[in-house]
């Protein structure tokens, strides 16, 4: 860091690719972290060369100097294997009749870490989502290049460290994002994390998302891409925001957060309007109904 001055000398990078964790030394600089390497360190030689080509590719863009890099910070609000297994039998009771599911359908969704978490009842782990979703969101700016700043385990371990992360990393950015899962809410800890955002829903640089514990009807994905398709061009900057805005799109629109592809048009619209040139340009955060 001390030969770089990256913070003198514009023309130089730090590019930190991370394989087990993240250091909080250089957490200021460019972050390189999959999910697919942490796992397999230190035995990283199986990994495929699809991997390696997707961290190549990240560092030729991390030094890429019309694109500033953007740290997000990011809270997953979901819970482990063992967290849901630790329920009293009347919280567990509440849960299964809320979501009307059988127990094993249900715990099957969950693993001995929170980045394995299973949203929408689907195959990928809310961590390999993550990173595709920050690949797609980069792919649609174009000024920025956002990586996500997640905290460490002491956000789960203790309250206070948990508070301290909110109030001078989350609500000081230019763009959060909060991931809540509604199962984890039976639990008294992690509800007790969740109110650490109540303040959130009052602020327009933060996306919040709750993910739904099993997949959409088939329905309802029809009747959105019909909604879309068949009402052109109404919805187009709701459902394909563009970077930068062209209009502010401030109305209430409800639509329930179904599964990726609604995720990925919160997240585009609202880093989005990072990539306004001008600052006389409304903001164009989205409001859910």
């Amino acid at each position: 860091m001390s030969t770089a001055k990256p913070t003198i000398n514009a023309d130089r990078r730090v590019v930190v690719v991370n394989l087990q964790g993240v250091s909080k030394a250089t957490k200021g600089f460019q972050q390189i972290s999959r999910a697919d390497v942490q796992r397999a360190y230190p035995v990283v030689g199986n990994l495929p060369p699809a991997a390696w080509q997707s961290i190549e590719r990240e560092i030729e863009e991390g030094l890429d100097a019309a694109r500033r890099p953007l740290a997000v910070p990011l809270v997953v609000l979901t819970a482990t294997l063992g967290d849901l297994q630790r329920l009293s039998d009347e919280r567990r009771a509440w849960m299964l009749e809320d979501f009307k599911l059988v127990p094993a359908d249900l715990l099957a969704r969950y693993r001995a870490t929170r980045e394995e978490w299973h949203p929408f009842g689907g195959a990928d782990p809310i961590a390999l989502i993550l990173e595709q979703l920050r690949d797609e969101v980069n792919a649609a700016l174009g000024h920025y290049r956002l990586d996500w700043r997640q905290p460490d385990e002491t956000f789960w371990t203790d309250i206070v460290a948990a508070r301290d992360f909110v109030n001078k990393e989350f609500k000081t950015g230019e763009l959060a994002v909060v991931v809540i899962d509604p199962v984890a809410m039976y639990n008294p800890e992690i509800y007790q994390r969740l109110m650490l955002f109540h303040d959130c829903l009052a602020n327009e640089k933060i996306t919040i998302v709750a993910l739904p514990p099993f997949a959409p009807p088939h329905e309802l994905v029809n009747l959105r891409r019909a909604l879309f398709s068949r009402t052109l061009p109404y919805f187009d900057d709701y459902f394909q925001p563009r970077v930068p805005p062209v209009r502010k799109v401030l109305a209430q629109c409800g639509w329930n957060v179904m599964d990726r592809e609604d995720v990925r048009r919160l997240l585009v619209a609202a880093a989005g309007r990072l990539s306004i040139a001008s600052s006389d340009v409304a903001s164009p955060f989205v409001r859910q109904g």
